[in-house]
């Protein structure tokens, strides 16, 4: 493939399994906050270092949620920590933290500088189980914040349903004996064929009845 080919990015959008992963957080306000609230769905074990906080995070403080070191936060507060996340008013003090967490092989996010993260948080769509991040390198969060709340409502509630089916369908491809490219080029032409529909109008037996058949031609051609 030829270099034109390729659309550079700045972020790779990727799923990072945080649980029980520690991550410093430096800045009780409301962005800490945000930042807080998203890393402990994902079950990281975080330590604020903030002298002050918003409500909301010396609640979670409160509750044994979090760990709250009330002072300024020390280059030594990122030994050990596998994610920075910087989020205070002081742009040098950002800096220097930055500086100090790279140098100890520690990720960063700056809430201040983007250009100087190694990982942004994006805005997400989570409904029933279909997670949906939406980012803009940087350039705009607010916008992506905005296309988040549009997403939400024209995908609606059926999506759940939705993720359910194609679920027990994948599981049943998965168990054929078709080979990896022909399991994966299947389950993609269901994704886009009127099986939503089916599901939608007549029901889910009648749309599993429906993948069935096209699980069945498949099989068929393999042979």
């Amino acid at each position: 493939m030829k270099d034109s080919q390729i659309h550079r990015t700045t972020f790779l959008p990727v799923g990072l399994r945080l649980d029980g992963v520690p991550v410093a957080v430096f800045g009780g306000g409301t962005v800490g906050e945000r930042r807080v609230r998203c890393l402990l769905a994902c079950g990281a074990h975080v330590k604020l270092f903030s002298p002050d906080s918003t409500a909301g995070l010396a609640a979670l403080a409160d509750a044994g949620e979090i760990e709250w070191f009330a002072r300024l936060g020390r280059e030594s507060d990122l030994r050990g920590m596998a994610l920075a996340v910087i989020a205070t008013n002081d742009t040098v003090a950002n800096e220097a933290l930055a500086v100090a967490a790279r140098s100890q092989g520690v990720l960063v996010n700056r809430a201040d500088d983007a250009g100087g993260s190694d990982l942004v948080f994006p805005a997400i769509l989570d409904l029933d189980g279909l997670r949906i991040a939406i980012h803009t390198d940087g350039r705009a969060p607010s916008f992506a914040a905005a296309v988040r709340r549009r997403l939400e409502l024209e995908l609606g509630s059926e999506i759940g349903e939705l993720l359910a089916f194609f679920e027990e369908i994948r599981k049943r491809v998965m168990a054929s004996a078709l080979d990896v490219d022909r399991r994966g080029a299947l389950l993609r032409r269901m994704a886009e064929s009127d099986l939503p529909d089916v599901l939608k109008k007549a029901g889910w037996d009648a749309a599993l009845a429906a993948a069935s058949a096209m699980l069945s031609e498949e099989m068929a051609r393999a042979q």
